[in-house]
């Protein structure tokens, strides 16, 4: 039980007070328990559990609070549905939130939770005799820390920076500027990502490798506007490593192509609970009847019509939103109804790239949840090559590489002639990062990163938006624990 009970255990240790505080409350001495591999292993799988935790929910989308759907619902192309329409979730939708924003408090927990998870992890983990295979897992566990405290600072810029589990809350750290906390980010995944391997066994699916470690480094690089940084690392991404694009668009998503060769990182999930995705559930309508005749959504997200209508209709992509579904009332004559999606409030396209689990149980999928594939990194490079030189050749290809897939052919590549400056070029990456990585949870981010933020939310329909909405507030609940923290500018 000891190697089950530890590594929740300091999840629980950090809910019971501030989730800086990384004391280990346990009657299993710590000393007593990092011994051997195995116990290694055991504390390794939890704190890959800082991904997943349903407690926390984290990056599997399960409502607003989970870090992709935040970057997609508060972004340019995804609302809340019929089901979701309330106050709160409006603000979020157009960006106008406060201080009191209720997101805020959620993400900043289940942040640190994973970050108290790792330092615990890295200290006792240091202590065993030092093993490759221990190696490896301390190096793992930092590549996920720096994960965590590149997200956490993305999400609310200068954050207080703990990298030991001997931390005293009662010394109320200060913020650490971001600049500092990204230089520690690349410093430990340039570090470590080496140490890592290149694929695992199948019954190791979902642990980085070596190629996932060097693509979120390569997106730290994108967002820290590190150009040459980002293009040499995407390069060699994509021309080393074993991952490539699929052929067939459609056979991207859905648990029968798992484990496929485009996907760098993924949450691996199994239903029932706990261990599951709810893709089919959130996007739903409440009467949407599924072919094995069962009806479980929600009807929480919707995409916007303008995003619907920004596709060429040739693009496969575009199938994935759908504008009618069957339903399960019925006419007159005992047919189910067949509804026509329209444009009232909270009414917008289904949301269908992750198709249903044939063997969901309920609500609960077992549908993985992507967070790094090699689409994103091609568009990245793309992107930091033209922030580079301007105009070239090579954006073009890489950009055209994944618009053939989408069409089928090469009728609607772009050509360099029509791209006379940086600006329209970085135009072109945007949107079609916006078309290929829906819901994938960057669109927020991509929208800050190019300066276009608040223009684009005030397209979207928000009236109060402003650059004060770049960055989630600090949580009221730890600005009252530490007055050694401020706020961000609202």
């Amino acid at each position: 039980m000891k190697k089950i009970k530890i590594y929740f255990v300091a999840a629980l240790a950090c809910l019971m007070s501030s989730c800086l505080d990384t004391e280990l409350y346990t009657n299993i001495a710590v000393d007593d328990f990092f011994k051997t591999e195995s116990d290694a292993q055991a504390y390794l799988n939890g704190v890959y559990g800082g991904f997943r935790d349903r407690s926390a929910r984290c990056y599997i989308p399960a409502g607003e609070y989970a870090y992709q759907m935040l970057n997609e619902v508060a972004g340019a192309n995804l609302i809340f549905g019929p089901g979701a329409q309330k106050g709160d979730q409006i603000l979020m939708q157009n960006a106008e939130w406060g201080v009191d924003f209720y997101v805020t408090s959620s993400l900043w927990m289940d942040l640190y939770m994973g970050i108290s998870r790792t330092n615990i992890g890295i200290d006792n983990l240091s202590k065993q005799e030092m093993t490759p295979l221990i190696e490896q897992f301390i190096a793992e566990t930092r590549v996920i820390r720096a994960w965590f405290y590149a997200d956490l600072v993305y999400l609310y810029g200068d954050v207080p920076f703990i990298t030991t589990s001997k931390f005293d809350l009662m010394s109320k750290p200060e913020r650490t500027s971001q600049d500092e906390v990204i230089k520690f980010c690349i410093d430990e995944i340039k570090n470590h990502a080496d140490k890592l391997p290149d694929s695992y066994p199948a019954k190791d699916y979902g642990r980085l490798t070596k190629w996932g470690a060097k693509a979120k480094l390569c997106k730290i690089y994108l967002e820290a506007k590190m150009w040459k940084e980002c293009a040499d690392l995407a390069d060699e991404i994509i021309t080393k490593s074993p991952h490539k694009m699929i052929t067939d668009y459609k056979k991207l998503w859905g648990v029968e192509n798992e484990k496929n060769s485009e996907f760098l990182f993924v949450i691996p999930s199994l239903p029932p609970r706990y261990q599951h995705s709810a893709y089919a559930a959130h996007f739903q309508p409440a009467d949407y009847l599924n072919d094995d005749g069962t009806v479980i959504g929600w009807d929480y997200y919707r995409a916007t019509w303008d995003f619907y209508n920004s596709f060429d209709p040739a693009d496969k992509r575009r199938a994935d939103l759908l504008t009618s579904y069957k339903s399960s009332k019925k006419d007159e004559s005992g047919k189910n109804i067949i509804v026509t999606i329209g444009h009232g409030v909270g009414e917008g396209p289904i949301p269908n790239k992750f198709p249903m689990d044939p063997a969901h149980i309920d609500w609960t999928e077992g549908t993985d949840v992507v967070l790094l594939r090699l689409p994103d990194i091609i568009l990245a490079r793309a992107e930091a090559l033209n922030e580079l030189n301007g105009p070239n050749q090579t954006s073009i290809d890489l950009i055209n590489k994944i618009r053939e897939r989408a069409f089928g052919n090469e009728d609607h590549n772009l050509k360099l002639t029509d791209y006379s400056s940086k600006e329209t070029l970085r135009t072109a990456v945007l949107q079609e990062r916006s078309w290929e990585l829906f819901l994938e949870g960057y669109n927020r981010r991509d929208l800050i990163r190019q300066g276009v933020y608040v223009e684009t939310m005030k397209k979207k329909g928000s009236k109060n938006v402003s650059n004060s909405q770049l960055l989630l507030p600090i949580p009221q609940s730890e600005l009252n624990m530490n007055s050694n923290l401020t706020q961000n500018p609202y």
